[in-house]
């Protein structure tokens, strides 16, 4: 959570903390994020980026994003999955 780390959102620290938790490298992660901040954090941290707009913020700038979605139900194992030529963990 924002608690953990000493920056927040739109600096990278929060998903490099993510990341390393998890034991896995940054470009093997994806983000799903709902605002500009996040999509920039998760942009900076050297991850994909799905942005997921909602009513609220559908206003921001979500340029940076690899993909954008009107719906949760259009995220799914084979669209995360095409954005690596490996097989997701």
């Amino acid at each position: 959570s924002g608690d953990d780390v000493v920056h927040g959102k739109p600096h990278p620290e929060i998903y490099q903390l993510a990341a390393s938790r998890l034991k896995v490298p940054v470009e093997e992660c994806i983000a799903i994020e709902d605002t500009s901040y996040g999509v920039q954090s998760s942009k900076e941290a050297g991850m994909k980026c799905v942005a997921f707009p909602h009513p609220y913020t559908r206003h921001q700038d979500f340029s940076r994003a690899d993909i954008s979605v009107a719906s949760l139900n259009e995220i799914s194992l084979e669209l995360l999955s095409s954005f690596y030529s490996s097989q997701i963990r």
